[in-house]
């Protein structure tokens, strides 16, 4: 019997998959992964003026929420919801950096993708494109980074900001970091996905957007929401893949938060990456019924 070509779909889909072993198909997407992570790298490297165009984008918006808030500080007699004006410059810092550590475009591209039946040819490829997508971004995001360190080092010694830090927190901030990526993707795709069957989705962008300034920290700390805000923060996934991220690199969470911070972030990768999966499956049935 023939054996029939592989679609290499790892979070579902409506054709034949690669028979192989498991441990093989995930060894075979992690080296395309990697591949078209160094491929982005390639690009970012000689596209240096669209890095520094979006990097001086981003630390303007850090500088503007620092300037803002320490202004709230200082009318507060120095202090406003436990933060110095120096802390709110080492948090907004912290924010911007874990921001572009994180950093997902698969929610804008996506859709775009599928418009225009970009999306036919990456299904034809042994990898998903979702994995493709996620590998690329990270090189992305480590260049910028990398970019943006001398700007922030400078920012911090300008603000003179401050944070409580230790050993234990930065080695818990970096270990929580990955996962957080990862748990910030799946939201963006799965935001993404619904492009299979709405022909626009500007307005579920924008509502994404806005809810994401205010419940994962980006706007404010979360202890300066009111309180059915911070609630509602806690039970959303935008928290834990922002603002729980720069809390423990912040040193704002003891060990307690810190395991439950750990387990709600893990709890909702795995509820999205299900989600995901089936949104996907029926997704590309559904582009593939329209003749794409």
């Amino acid at each position: 019997m023939t054996a029939r070509p592989a679609t290499g779909s790892a979070l579902g889909s409506p054709e034949p998959f690669d028979y192989a072993p498991a441990h093989r198909r995930l060894r075979s997407w992690l080296v395309a992964a990697l591949a078209a992570a160094r491929s982005e790298a390639q690009v970012g490297v000689q596209y240096r003026a669209n890095l520094l165009l979006w990097g001086a984008v981003r630390l303007l918006q850090a500088v503007i929420s620092i300037a803002v808030w320490r202004s709230v500080a200082s009318a507060n007699g120095g202090a406003a919801g436990g933060f110095t004006a120096n802390e709110f410059a080492g948090y907004f810092l912290t924010v911007l950096l874990v921001l572009e550590l994180t950093h997902t475009w698969v929610r804008g591209r996506l859709p775009t993708q599928i418009r225009t039946g970009e999306l036919s040819p990456l299904l034809l490829r042994p990898m998903h494109p979702l994995l493709e997508s996620f590998g690329r971004m990270g090189a992305f995001n480590v260049l910028l980074t990398i970019g943006l360190l001398p700007s922030i080092v400078i920012l911090w010694f300008v603000f003179d900001a401050e944070v409580d830090v230790s050993a234990v927190s930065i080695i818990a901030g970096i270990v929580v970091l990955p996962l957080a990526a990862v748990g910030r993707f799946l939201v963006d795709a799965l935001v993404g996905v619904t492009a299979f069957w709405l022909t626009r989705i500007d307005a579920l962008q924008s509502l994404y957007t806005y809810a994401s300034l205010v419940f994962a920290g980006q706007f404010a700390p979360l202890v300066l929401l009111p309180g059915p805000l911070q609630t509602a923060a806690k039970v959303l996934p935008f928290y834990w893949t922002l603002g729980f991220p720069v809390e423990l690199l912040t040193g704002r969470c003891d060990l307690r938060e810190a395991v439950i911070g750990v387990a709600m972030l893990t709890g909702w990768s795995a509820v999205l990456f299900v989600a995901l999966a089936l949104a996907w499956r029926r997704g590309v049935r559904a582009y593939g019924a329209v003749g794409a």
